[in-house]
Parts: C-alpha cells; sequence; structure tokens
C-alpha cells in the first residue's frame, strides 16, 4: 500500500497511514455510539415520535451533522491540498473533540444539535485529510483498496461504538453512552497529532511520482469541480455516494426508533447496528481489492442490490437473529459498492487536483445525511414502511444508475499482461534491427548477419504470444467490441515485428561500402526514431493499465514522433533520389525496400496508437 521509497519513506509512509487509521478507527466508534442511542435520546427529549414536526426534531441531530459534514467536505479537500494532511487532520479532530465534549455536557435538544455541527464538520475534515492521503501512497492500481482500508477502519469503530454504546445505555440510560464518544475522539485526535508531517521532501516525491504527477495543480478550485461535474460517471458516482448517505440516515435515525417499537433491548439495537457495521468493515477492504482487479460496476450493482435486500429484511424480519443477520447483509453489500464511489474519482482526475475532486465527492455524499433526515422524517410521520419503502427503490434505481450511467473507469482486460509482453517482444526486435542498422552503418557486416537471426525469432515469438492473446480475448467474457479492441492492438503491434524482420532482411543484402555517409546517418536517425517511437508505445501500453488517463499524454507522443519520422523518410528518399544513380540496380530496390519497411513499421506504430486512444476514451471519465 505504501509502495517503494528511498530510505526512511516507506517508515514515514507507513507511520501515516497507521496513524491516520487509528485517528479515524476512534473517530468512527465515538459516532458508533450515535448509531445506536442518538435517535432513542433525541426521542425522549422531544416527547417521543409524532407528527412530522416532532420526527423532524428526533432528525434533527443527523440532519446538523450531515448538513456541516457536507460543508466541510469541501475545506478538507482544499485544506489537505494546500496545508498538508496531517494537519487537515488534527484540526479536524480537534473540532470533533469540541462537539463529543459538547454532548456530554449538554442535557438539551439545541446544545445536541450545536454540537452535531462540531461532530460533522470534524470528522468530514479528518476523513477527507486521511482518504486523500491513502490515495497519495497508494498506487493507482490501489486506489479502492485504500479507500476500502479506511472505510474499514471507520466502521469498525462504528460496529465497536455501536455494541459498547448498546450495553452501556441498558444498564446507565442513554447519555453516560455518549462518554464513549468523549474518550474515543480523544484518542482520535493523539492519533492525528502523532502522524507524520507529508510535506516532508520525500512523501512529495512519493506523492508525485505517478505519471499524472501535477497535472493538473495550477487549475483553479471551481475548474477543478466543473470538470468534474460536466463528466456523467462522476455525476452518477456523486449520485450514489449521495444515495449511501441518504439511506444510512435511516439505519442511524430509524433503526432504532423501528427495532425499539417492535420491543427490542438497547443491546440488541446495539448488535444490529454493530453487525451492519462490522460486516461493512470487514467487507470493504476486500471489495475494493476486488474492484482494483476486476472492475468497479459489477460490484458496485451487487453492493446496492444486496443492501436493499438487507433493508427490507430487518423490516420484515421475525426476531433478532433474522434481523441482525439481515443487517449484516447491509453492511456486506455496502462493503461492495462503499469504497468504489470514491475510486472511480481517483481513476480518473489528475493527481494535482485530485484532493479538491474528492473533496466534492465526499461533499455531495454526506449531503445525504442532511436529505435522508429531512426526507425520511417526512415518511416516518405518514408510517416507517413509507420511510423504508422509499430507500429501498432509490437502492433499486441506484442499481440501473451504476448499469446505465457509469462507464467503467477501472477496465477488466483478461489478455492484458500478454498483450504487454507481445508489445515487449516486438520492441526487443525493433531494438535488435537499431543495433544492426548501428553495425551496417560502422561497416561491421559480421555483427550485422550475426543479428539478423534475433530479428527472426523474436518476430516468431511475437506471433505465438499474439496467439495465446487472440485464444484468450475470445475465450473471455468481454464484449465483442472490447474483444476487437485488443485484438486490433495486438495485430498492429504483430505488423511492426514483421516489418522489422523484413528491414533486417533487406540490410544483410545491402553492402555497407557502397552506400553514401548521408543515407548511412539517415538510416541510422530513421531506425533509432523507430526504436524510440516504439518505445513510447509499449511505455503507454504499460500505463494503461494502471493509470488510464495517464498514459494520454504518452499516447500523442508517439502520433509527434511519427511525424518526425515521416520528415526524415522524405530526406532519405531525397537522398536516394539524388545519389541512387550511383548503385546498382539490386542495391537501389533493397535499399529502397529498407526504407519503406521501417516507414510502414513506423506508420503501424502509430495506428496502434490509435487504438489504445479509442480504448482509453470508452473509459475516460475526467472530462468526458
Amino acid at each position: 500500500m505504501v509502495g517503494e521509497e528511498g530510505p526512511g519513506g516507506i517508515s514515514e509512509n507507513r507511520r501515516l497511514v497507521l496513524a491516520l487509521l487509528l485517528a479515524v478507527l476512534s473517530v468512527g466508534a465515538a459516532t458508533g455510539v450515535q448509531r445506536t442511542v442518538l435517535s432513542l435520546y433525541s426521542s425522549g427529549l422531544v416527547g417521543g415520535p409524532g407528527g412530522p414536526l416532532a420526527y423532524l426534531l428526533i432528525y434533527l441531530p443527523i440532519l446538523s451533522f450531515g448538513l456541516l459534514k457536507g460543508t466541510v467536505d469541501l475545506a478538507g479537500g482544499w485544506l489537505s491540498d494546500r496545508l498538508g494532511r496531517r494537519w487537515a487532520a488534527v484540526l479536524g479532530s480537534g473540532i470533533y473533540l469540541a462537539g463529543a465534549a459538547a454532548v456530554v455536557c449538554g442535557r438539551g435538544l439545541e446544545t445536541l444539535v450545536a454540537a452535531n455541527l462540531l461532530i460533522g464538520g470534524g470528522e468530514g475534515m479528518l476523513m477527507a485529510a486521511a482518504m486523500i492521503a491513502l490515495s497519495d501512497v497508494g498506487t493507482p492500481g490501489e486506489q479502492a483498496f485504500g479507500f476500502g482500508l479506511m472505510e474499514g477502519a471507520v466502521y469498525g469503530g462504528y460496529g465497536v461504538g455501536s455494541v459498547l454504546a448498546g450495553y452501556v445505555a441498558s444498564l446507565r440510560g442513554y447519555h453516560d453512552a455518549f462518554w464513549i464518544s468523549l474518550l474515543a475522539a480523544a484518542a482520535a485526535f493523539a492519533a492525528a497529532a502523532g502522524a507524520s508531517d507529508t510535506r516532508s521532501a520525500a512523501w512529495r516525491k512519493r506523492a508525485g511520482s505517478g505519471p499524472r504527477s501535477g497535472s493538473g495543480a495550477d487549475m483553479t478550485t471551481l475548474e477543478v469541480y466543473r470538470r468534474c461535474l460536466r463528466s456523467w460517471t462522476l455525476r452518477a458516482a456523486y449520485f450514489l455516494g449521495h444515495l449511501a448517505k441518504f439511506s444510512d440516515a435511516l439505519i442511524w435515525g430509524a433503526f432504532p426508533l423501528y427495532l425499539a417499537s417492535l420491543g427490542f433491548g438497547e443491546d440488541t439495537i446495539g448488535w444490529v447496528q454493530g453487525a451492519a457495521t462490522f460486516s461493512w468493515a470487514a467487507s470493504m477492504p476486500l471489495a475494493g481489492r476486488l474492484s482494483d482487479r476486476l472492475g468497479r460496476k459489477v460490484p458496485a450493482a451487487a453492493g446496492l442490490g444486496l443492501k436493499a435486500l438487507g433493508i427490507a429484511g430487518v423490516y420484515y424480519g421475525a426476531g433478532a437473529p433474522a434481523v441482525i443477520a439481515s443487517a449484516a447483509a447491509i453492511g456486506v453489500g455496502v462493503g461492495m459498492y462503499y469504497p468504489i464511489m470514491p475510486a472511480i474519482s481517483a481513476d480518473v482526475v489528475p493527481s494535482g487536483v485530485r484532493g479538491r475532486a474528492l473533496g466534492l465527492y465526499r461533499s455531495l455524499r454526506d449531503y445525504g445525511y442532511f436529505t435522508g433526515a429531512l426526507a425520511l422524517a417526512l415518511m416516518s410521520s405518514l408510517g416507517m414502511g413509507y420511510a423504508f419503502l422509499l430507500t429501498v427503490a432509490l437502492l433499486g434505481a441506484g442499481v440501473l444508475v451504476v448499469a446505465l450511467g457509469v462507464k467503467e473507469t477501472r477496465p477488466y482486460w483478461p489478455a492484458y499482461e500478454q498483450a504487454v509482453r507481445h508489445a515487449e517482444t516486438v520492441f526487443s526486435s525493433v531494438r535488435t534491427l537499431r543495433k544492426m542498422v548501428e553495425a551496417h552503418a560502422s561497416g561491421d557486416r559480421g555483427e550485422v548477419e550475426r543479428l539478423a537471426p534475433s530479428v527472426k525469432e523474436l518476430e516468431a515469438e511475437a506471433d505465438g504470444i499474439r496467439l495465446v492473446v487472440d485464444r484468450i480475448l475470445w475465450l473471455s467474457p468481454l464484449k465483442g467490441q472490447d474483444k476487437a479492441d485488443f485484438a486490433r492492438l495486438v495485430a498492429r503491434m504483430d505488423r511492426i515485428a514483421a516489418y522489422a524482420l523484413g528491414s533486417s532482411r533487406r540490410l544483410v543484402l545491402i553492402d555497407p561500402a557502397r552506400l553514401s555517409d548521408g543515407i548511412r546517418e539517415l538510416l541510422v536517425k530513421f531506425v533509432r526514431g523507430l526504436e524510440l517511437e516504439v518505445e513510447t508505445l509499449v511505455g503507454s501500453l504499460r500505463t494503461m493499465g494502471v493509470d488510464l488517463e495517464g498514459s494520454i499524454d504518452s499516447i500523442e507522443r508517439v502520433g509527434e514522433i511519427e511525424s518526425e519520422l515521416d520528415s526524415v523518410h522524405g530526406e532519405a528518399m531525397e537522398e536516394l533520389d539524388e545519389h541512387g544513380e550511383r548503385l546498382d540496380v539490386l542495391t537501389l530496390l533493397n535499399l529502397r525496400d529498407l526504407i519503406e519497411f521501417m516507414e510502414y513499421a513506423a506508420d503501424v506504430a502509430e495506428d496502434a496508437a490509435d487504438v489504445m486512444r479509442v480504448i482509453v476514451f470508452k473509459h475516460s471519465a475526467w472530462s468526458a
């Protein structure tokens, strides 16, 4: 998760990750207390459930939590980009600690609402800093896993706090359970204060080492937000994140009230909340890792559907075991999609604006507590079943949004590794050709003849790998067009090796002593440019597997090199026209074929880059 680093770098990043995970685990435990007792406690303060106003007052602490948390998420992303992750985490945990102290010291609803403003704001600041820090120190291929790890710590803490609060509330009352929140918030503040300095030179080097390093850093915050909101895929991810918190408002606020009305005790309610959050926490790192390997869409859609089924199971469950099992299913469902939504943003936005982009995502996501509290308070006043029905229906709509409105920003390519190996073999054939041309220019025909069989062997090896790629592709579950794209890419690459072989065969037949100095220099210049073009193409393919949009610049560079080679080709043909009469016909024909074969290889390399561009744009979502 922390990658390789220079001396001291690994330990620094590891300390940062561990400190932030401890901080979010502790804050999670503090908030977990509220998930068991908050709505029951606030219900007692307002005289119990009744009409719309009573339900609104019961949900008001959750509403205030979501309102400020969503607002602070934007500032959290901005501060994390400007001041560093550690200081944003310290500030957030300190604000949370003040809110937890206010809850313990106060006894009225107004104090509880004001304290939850601080708690929501502090949690938003801390979580934004932790999420962005983990995105920084993880590789592009670990984004969902990193987010799953962080969120797993948060909701593992939720589970601990929920269960402990249930037992304390059953023994000493709802208010005394909030002491757990105060102690946990103090631990979070201490952990954040002890985190390493994320502005150190080693950390900056690690955070800026990716292919998109620094890209977009000069964009204004409003421009970043506009770019994000122009993307249909990112808008869909924001909606689904919002829906996650909207539906969590039901679990947080309505579950305790509903289960208490059925006669469940506080300790059982605590276990219901704990089952949801424990399974949520346990499943997120695994689901995140699966998503990093196999794609975003399928686990996200499955998770939304499973959460909907789990909520229905809680409503219709008969007895504590069935309700707890349904709550566990809710947690697994959330764990399957929750880390994927921010990972979609991290997949596509440039690293220089990632903090602000993730801050926007977290803000729109956490406003779900605000809208959820408002909507569910109204629906609950009509009957608790309506609140459950609305939530299940929206989750079902979320499945359709994933299926129809979200691009696959982390596509599953079953033949990708073989395609890279094929490209590397093709590059080896071109590199060997370059060595042959340089030896030929120096008059070493023996070296030319010694290297020629290697080009043939590499071309044959590339043919064999291409057959393996084709077999894997056509037996895979990929869509037909996706199969065709990759097959076409590998076919273009294969033709480069074929033209390299043709060039080597012509070169062997040419006596270097018969060539002018000008044509020898142009041949060397041409083949070196061809080698650079193919090397850039292979690098683009490697980058594409871990950072789709980060590969665009190098793909464009392939076309630029090909244009430069067109000029060299023109110079070589002019040289032939000017001095060709000095050559015998056979040498002239072989030389012309050699130049044309290298030109064809350069053209085909550009064609391969065009195919890669199509593949990348198919999955791009930053500005599409």
